[in-house]
């Protein structure tokens, strides 16, 4: 099933099939995308999900078990659900199947929106969604739990993202509190305003 989407200057297309973009023109029918010729490539934009390219033997293994992928993995070759549509966008969806846990062994929701505005094109890849919006004076820090009991592991799903006002000490390898580059000083009656915000959805 294709969609096409439009703005004051622009229209797209997109498939259901791998949620592919088929086109992209202007205002005057210009073409910029590529139209997949067969004789030469028989693609116009696709997924790569959820490996780019491949591993030598086009096989890789997870505790012990052995499972094969085709190059680039399924999505491409994928129907998504059109999960929501307007004028200007189109969002779709590809969830983990007894199929594709066959060949990847994680269950997982693939969301792919487009959006049109103006003559911007705006594409965003997501599978749970959460914006952590941080004050750009610090840095953020990303991590998950691993445990050699696996079940304690599986018990222990999340990841972890912390916005942090400014790196480790660890970073600095200086220990005289006044030398270290990354600190804040403040002096008497001054304030520092670190701030974030979370938007789910």
């Amino acid at each position: 099933m294709q969609i096409t989407i439009t703005s004051e200057n622009a229209g797209a297309v997109i498939d259901s099939f791998g949620a592919e973009l088929h086109s992209l023109k202007d205002n005057l029918g210009t073409e910029y995308l590529w139209q997949a010729d067969p004789a030469v490539w028989k693609r116009h934009a696709p997924v790569l999900f959820p490996f780019i390219c491949n591993t030598d033997s086009k096989k890789y293994t997870y505790e012990g078990q052995v499972y094969s992928l085709a190059n680039h993995g399924f999505a491409r070759a994928s129907e998504f659900e059109l999960v929501s549509s307007d004028c200007s966008s189109a969002e779709f969806l590809l969830r983990s199947s007894a199929e594709t846990l066959k060949l990847y062994p994680f269950e997982f929701e693939l969301r792919i929106g487009y959006k049109l505005s103006g003559n911007k094109l705006d594409v965003s890849y997501t599978g749970r969604k959460i914006k952590l919006n941080y004050d750009p004076k610090g840095c953020i820090a990303v991590w998950s739990s691993y445990f050699e009991d696996k079940a304690i592991t599986e018990q222990a799903k999340f990841v972890c993202l912390e916005p942090w006002s400014s790196v480790p000490v660890y970073c600095d390898k200086e220990e005289n509190i006044t030398k270290m580059p990354h600190a804040i000083r403040l002096s008497p009656e001054n304030e520092y305003v670190f701030a974030y915000s979370i938007e789910i959805g």
